[in-house]
């Protein structure tokens, strides 16, 4: 995690959908395609998130534990091409270990494709829309982050001449937010860790 508000789970679902949705012949295709993810993970921040975590901004040492879920669907539409909508949701817990004192943070949302369009060149761009509600509170309980966000941008997916086949697609390009709605980037996470823990 880095200094922003984008977080792995909504990271990690944008991910799945930019790289699932290409064309696929429409004999050898199924109706829809589904995935599901429910994982935990937990350490000392600095360690797993790199060296440059927070840097200079956190002088301690932070540990975190990390629960991510969610749900993708993603139908073929009347053009071959997957269209998807996923869930995703996001809490974790980062506590520095000199004081004991944390924050909360959860943050959930879907985001869905609003176009998919296959470039005739073997990539694919993809438009999508995101929109969620990230909350991060004190370990007294007070709510230091309330805010909802919706925001588009779009993906340039390359299948290599596969479209069938997921396990060699790339992502090529990820367009910054479009028609942004909401504070999403009006807080620092890491003024926030050295603020209220210690």
């Amino acid at each position: 995690m880095q200094r922003s508000t984008r977080f792995t789970a909504v990271a990690a679902a944008l991910a799945a959908a930019a790289l699932a949705m290409v064309p696929i012949p429409a004999s050898a295709a199924p109706n829809a395609l589904v995935e599901h993810w429910d994982e935990a993970s937990s350490g000392l921040a600095q360690e797993d998130f790199g060296p440059g975590w927070c840097e200079d901004v956190v002088d301690f040492e932070v540990a975190y534990e990390l629960q991510e879920s969610g749900n993708a669907v993603f139908r073929r539409r009347g053009d071959g091409n997957y269209a998807g909508q996923s869930t995703h949701h996001f809490t974790g817990r980062f506590t520095n270990t000199e004081t004991g004192r944390y924050v909360t943070i959860s943050s959930s949302g879907i985001n869905k494709d609003q176009d998919v369009t296959d470039n005739g060149d073997g990539t694919v761009t993809i438009t999508v829309h995101d929109q969620g509600h990230t909350l991060i509170k004190s370990d007294h309980g007070k709510n230091i982050v309330s805010i909802g966000r919706q925001y588009s941008y779009f993906v340039v997916v390359d299948h290599n001449g596969t479209p069938g086949d997921y396990s060699d697609d790339t992502l090529e390009f990820e367009s910054d937010p479009t028609k942004v709605v909401g504070n999403d980037h009006a807080w620092d996470f890491c003024e926030i860790l050295a603020d209220h823990t210690v």
